[in-house]
This record gives C-alpha cells, sequence and structure tokens, in this order.
C-alpha cells in the first residue's frame, strides 16, 4: 500500500497542529478595572490610597490582591467577559454581620449564592464560579447583596480569575494580553489561590499530531524511492551470452541490445582449388605407376599433364593446435621425399 499525500493533506496537518498549540490561560482581573467590573450604588472602592474609615470591615491590605477591594451592603454590581472559565474571589469577615450574596449568569443561564456567617477573617474566598463555557461569545455575571437574619452583611469583592484562549507563542503577562488585567504584583502573602495557569494538553496533541504527520510523509518518500528503483532495475535490457542472460550493468560495458551467436561457417558448392605441391605429388604418383622406364643418356620425362580433376585440397590447419602442426610438418617432409624421388640425378659419364 503507499500512501499519498497531497500540498492540501499537508496544509491541513499544518493548521490543525498549529491550532493545537493554542493554551488555556488565566488572566487575573483586579475589582479596580472597570472594564470588567461594574458596580451600581453605594460602594466603597478601598485602596491604599483611598481607605475607608467609615467601614465595619477592615481587612488586612497585605493579604488583599492588589490591596484593593469594594465595600457594599444592598448593592449590586456584574462581572462582563469573553472566556471558557471565571471564578470571582472575596473576602469573608465577622464584622461584617454575615454575607449572603445571590449569582446568575447569561449564556448559560446560571444562578448559585455564597454565605458566611462564622467567625475570623477569611482572604482568596471563591464566591462563583463557571467553567465550560463557550470561549467565542461574551458572558455576564450578576450579583446582588441580601439581607439575613442577623441584618445586611457587608460584600468585599476581591478580584476575578478569568480563563482564556490564547497562542502559547504570545506573553500570558495580564497587562499585554486584555485591557482589564492588572500591572501591579500583590505581595507573597496575598497570592490568591486559582486553578491550574496552564494546560498543557492542546501542546501535547498537536505534538503528537505533527509527529504523526512527519512520520506518514517520510513513509511516503521511502515507499516512492523504492518503486522508482525498481522501474530503473526492470527497464534494464538484457544481454544472451552463451544461453545464459544477464542484467546490463556498467561493469559489463554499455548494452547492445542484440543477442552474440557462434560462427557458423557457409559452405559453398564448388570445391576448393587443389594446391599446387598437392597437384604435383598426385600427378607424379599417377605418372610414375603409369610412365616406362626412361633409357640412360636421354633428358628427364617432362611432366606428368595436370588431371582434369581437381584433388582434394590440403586440410587448413589452425596454427595454435599442436597436434594439426605436427600433422602439417610430416606432410610436407613426405611430400618433399616424393620431389627427390622424381627428380632423377645427372647421367654418369664411364669416359671420365
Amino acid at each position: 500500500m503507499v500512501c499519498r499525500f497531497s500540498a492540501g493533506g499537508a496544509l491541513i496537518l499544518s493548521l490543525v497542529a498549529a491550532r493545537t498549540f493554542a493554551t488555556l490561560t488565566n488572566i487575573t482581573v483586579d475589582d479596580t478595572n472597570s472594564t470588567v467590573w461594574t458596580f451600581v450604588g453605594g460602594w466603597s472602592a478601598v485602596t491604599a490610597t483611598t481607605p475607608c474609615s467609615t467601614c465595619f470591615a477592615q481587612p488586612d491590605p497585605q493579604q488583599v490582591f492588589n490591596s484593593s477591594w469594594h465595600d457594599g451592603s444592598v448593592v449590586s454590581g456584574s462581572v462582563t467577559f469573553q472566556g471558557s472559565a471565571i471564578y470571582i474571589h472575596g473576602i469573608d469577615m465577622t464584622a461584617t454581620s454575615g454575607t449572603n450574596i445571590s449569582f446568575s449568569m447569561n449564556n448559560p443561564p446560571t444562578a448559585s449564592f455564597h454565605y458566611f456567617g462564622g467567625t475570623g477573617s477569611k482572604y482568596h474566598v471563591p464566591f462563583f464560579s463557571a467553567t465550560n463555557l463557550d470561549p467565542s461569545i461574551g458572558h455576564t455575571v450578576s450579583f446582588i447583596g441580601q439581607t439575613s437574619l442577623t441584618g445586611a452583611g457587608a460584600m468585599l469583592f476581591d478580584y476575578a480569575v478569568i480563563t482564556v484562549d490564547q497562542p502559547d507563542t504570545t506573553s500570558s503577562s495580564a497587562s499585554s494580553t486584555t485591557p482589564s488585567s492588572t500591572s501591579t504584583s500583590p505581595s507573597p502573602t496575598s497570592t490568591p489561590p486559582s486553578p491550574p495557569h496552564k494546560s498543557k494538553t492542546g501542546a501535547i496533541v498537536g505534538g503528537v499530531v505533527g509527529a504523526v504527520g512527519l512520520l506518514a510523509i517520510a513513509g511516503a518518500v521511502v515507499l516512492f524511492l523504492r518503486r522508482r528503483r525498481r522501474r530503473a532495475a526492470l527497464a534494464q535490457p538484457k544481454i544472451d551470452i552463451d544461453g545464459e542472460n544477464y542484467y546490463d550493468s556498467p561493469s559489463r560495458g554499455i548494452s547492445t541490445g542484440y543477442t552474440i551467436d557462434p560462427y557458423q561457417p557457409v559452405p559453398t558448392n564448388e570445391p576448393p582449388e587443389p594446391s599446387l605441391v598437392g597437384g604435383a605429388v598426385s600427378s607424379s604418383r599417377d605418372s610414375a605407376t603409369s610412365a616406362p622406364p626412361v633409357p640412360t643418356g636421354s633428358s628427364p620425362p617432362a611432366p606428368a599433364s595436370r588431371s582434369e580433376s581437381k584433388s582434394t585440397p590440403a586440410p587448413v590447419v589452425l596454427g595454435w593446435d599442436p597436434e594439426a602442426a605436427r600433422a602439417r610438418e610430416l606432410d610436407l617432409e613426405e611430400r618433399l621425399r616424393q620431389l627427390e624421388a622424381l627428380s632423377r640425378p645427372p647421367a654418369y659419364n664411364s669416359d671420365e
């Protein structure tokens, strides 16, 4: 099976990986931020520079986030934000004669309340929380102070924590993310407890998707190279040498594309011409057996005429065959002896 990838598929993988690298970030919004917080009625905005000497509740500013809070009784307010979760924190104190607050939220409709009737002072108390919200739309949390059996207690709102979805490459500082964040850091004793700062699930999923995409692309490249090499090997021509097939390669030279057959001599109808020596020997033999003896003192007889028929030619002997060369030498010696026998010595003169 061959994996095929197109430019569109690679683009989709890159977009998915880029999208999953976005992380969930919590930002802290102080009560002094009027973009997110809205206070209606007789609220007292207490800060380090504007204390409230007439308020019954006197929290420790060193344990309050940003050393600021809003003090109110039978009044109302709201928090407007856009994110996937919100956590509203405040202060519970005995001097407030109990705290009774009703909360309601739209998108989706949610209602809850917070009540405190104990003793002592508690900071960074979660008054209201909502999670799994739609981060693409706005949300509004409304609150109002209610009276209790002990009277109308004071409400002390400190800060809100909002979970937003932002890219991992951007800074998660409160001042650069949203205008509702604060830039002043609280003291070590007043750091509010909040949900986990960042969720690494998106980064993990993005890393896994990116790794799978890279492995798939690498596998496709390997399969493509293997198929290309196989096609090149099958396309090479074959050479048939002595009935055996060989693939052409650079070590065997350039492919010729034809078959090499052993040499076969072409037979001819005409008999070969006899050699002069062979003809002379054959004619001499015939004349020696048929001619009468020549008387002494006469001239040597003329050589016999050449036979009309053609004698068998001498065999062709290959020079590199030792046995054939020896046979040729013996044949030449025999012919020389026959020629010497045919040549008579000169006439003998007895007068000398």
